[in-house]
């Protein structure tokens, strides 16, 4: 089962593409990964740079050349530019994408230039999209407020309506939970557990869960099976990477 992952590279192995590979090696998967975009981000080291939409088309197409691919995972992606490359690469797969809209590193700093609309055109029946609350927001442009809230349900619907398959609203409102919400067409399903507590060391959260996401919804498993298992994946990883950083 193979799982093509794009985007952003984080040196230190926290967040991005090599959190990804990570992620969908423990999950059974076999990983293989593009990077759109070489970063350094450290305490108070901060740098991005886009690759060139021409190897990125080269890639994509070499690794197509060696087999089928049953999940597309995109994560960061810097540009219109690279975005529009990476969907010509693609056409002419038919597995499922997750798309993560990564706009924001852990820390605020600018790491893409796309705005909503550029999110907005990729809906389609074969693809879910997994924001957190505040990205929920800037791609539907309204105020989503707390989990659970009208105005939120409305924003996830509005990203159903966009032609969107699915859409998960990932985070941890209230604050002593962890709460993931799946939108399916004309369906809700809340998924909640205790939040576990995470030091600001251990980032790439959102990334490690759509990778999980795409190795199960490649698997062609449901959508609550995958999210159910996606999350459990997320939070046996914040319990290990506590111990290792105790």
């Amino acid at each position: 089962m193979r799982v093509l992952i794009l985007g952003g590279l984080d040196p230190s192995g926290r967040a991005g593409i090599l959190a990804d590979v990570e992620t969908v090696r423990q999950m059974g998967g076999q990983a293989c990964a593009v990077a759109t975009s070489l970063t350094a981000q450290g305490k108070q080291t901060f740098a991005a740079l886009p690759v060139s939409a021409k190897i990125i088309r080269q890639q994509i197409d070499a690794i197509l050349e060696l087999g089928e691919i049953d999940a597309v995972k995109l994560g960061m992606i810097p540009s219109r530019l690279l975005l529009n490359e990476i969907v010509l690469g693609l056409n002419s797969v038919k597995a499922p994408w997750i798309i993560d809209p990564v706009i924001l590193s852990s820390k605020g700093e600018k790491l893409s230039t796309l705005r909503p609309d550029d999110f907005i055109r990729l809906g389609h029946s074969s693809r879910t999209i997994t924001p957190n609350l505040e990205e929920l927001g800037w791609l539907t442009g309204t105020p989503t407020g707390l989990k659970g809230s009208p105005v939120q349900r409305h924003s996830a619907e509005m990203l159903l309506d966009h032609g969107f398959g699915a859409v998960v609203v990932k985070g941890g409102h209230p604050p002593e939970k962890a709460s993931d919400e799946l939108y399916l067409p004309g369906h809700l399903q809340v998924f909640s557990s205790p939040k576990l507590p995470r030091s600001a060391q251990v980032r790439g959260t959102g990334c490690r869960f759509a990778s999980a996401l795409a190795v199960r919804l490649g698997e062609k498993k449901t959508h609550p099976i995958a999210v159910r298992d996606a999350k459990a994946y997320v939070r046996r990883y914040i319990q290990r990477a506590e111990e290792v950083l105790r």
